[in-house]
């Protein structure tokens, strides 16, 4: 990586709009993505694996390459407060799966107790 590094924590990467993004940010090379997966994360990076291949990306070099990191967990459920830690950006493009309101797909990270 080049220039000042920025980590980035983005959720819904492997969704429609989230692997778009995940794209953009990692045209910059000073970026570094934590990318939080539904578990299994089998399952779940395999789908990411796919959408990026589409667009030119290999993840498991971005993987090895620590652009990526991969973070297993649930919104809202399995996210804890530490997760966030050291991020200087967080991009949340997740929706929910079961609901079809736009509303109810958006979980308030920013309500979140801070682990400083």
């Amino acid at each position: 990586m080049t220039g000042q590094p920025i980590d980035v924590f983005l959720t819904g990467a492997s969704g429609f709009l989230g692997h778009y993004v995940l794209a953009e940010l990692l045209s910059r090379p000073h970026v570094r993505c934590r990318v939080l997966l539904r578990p299994p994360v089998s399952e779940s990076s395999a789908r990411l694996e796919r959408l990026l291949a589409e667009l030119g990306l290999d993840l498991a070099a971005l993987v090895s390459d620590n652009r990526i990191v991969l973070v297993e967990g649930e919104l809202p459920g399995s996210l804890q407060p530490g997760d966030l830690a050291g991020a200087d950006l967080v991009l949340h493009t997740a929706g929910d799966r079961k609901s079809t309101r736009l509303n109810s797909s958006h979980t308030d990270i920013s309500r979140m107790p801070s682990s400083a």
